[in-house]
């Protein structure tokens, strides 16, 4: 879908290294606006909070990872495992190899001189999403 913004098909591939993608405000801003306001801001936040926390739990158990998100009512959206050495030899292309393996779509920024995986579940992610994307890395990984 983001062919149709860029002028060479590279762009989204180029451009992913700098964090995910959050396509459905560029297709779809008055539908976004209207689903906030549908919902309701408490609620959005809450189910993001959620989905995060499953993310958190079901990586840590099914992949065995170091967590540096603390777990906090404070913490935004985001959760980042520290990537061992085998896999972090790959840098940022690390996550073009996720995604190529897999399809589940990561970031991985250097924090601390450390590669991480990060996860960032989003209020249309249901927690099937999560465990699915979540199994697939764990196959690759292995």
């Amino acid at each position: 879908p983001f062919q149709k913004f860029a002028i060479k098909p590279s762009f989204a591939s180029k451009m992913l290294t700098s964090s995910t993608l959050n396509i459905p405000p560029f297709y779809a801003l008055h539908e976004l606006l209207n689903f906030w306001r549908e919902l309701g801001v408490e609620t959005v936040y809450r189910e993001i909070k959620r989905r995060t926390e499953h993310a958190r739990a079901v990586f840590e158990k099914e992949i065995g990872w170091e967590t540096v998100s603390p777990a906090s009512e404070h913490c935004g959206p985001l959760v980042s495992f520290v990537v061992p050495a085998k896999w972090s030899r790959q840098g940022y292309s690390l996550l073009h190899t996720i995604r190529e393996h897999t399809g589940v779509q990561v970031a991985c920024p250097v924090f601390q001189n450390k590669l991480l995986l990060r996860l960032s579940p989003h209020i249309w992610n249901d927690l099937e999403d999560i465990e699915i994307g979540i199994s697939k890395m764990r196959e690759f990984f292995r």
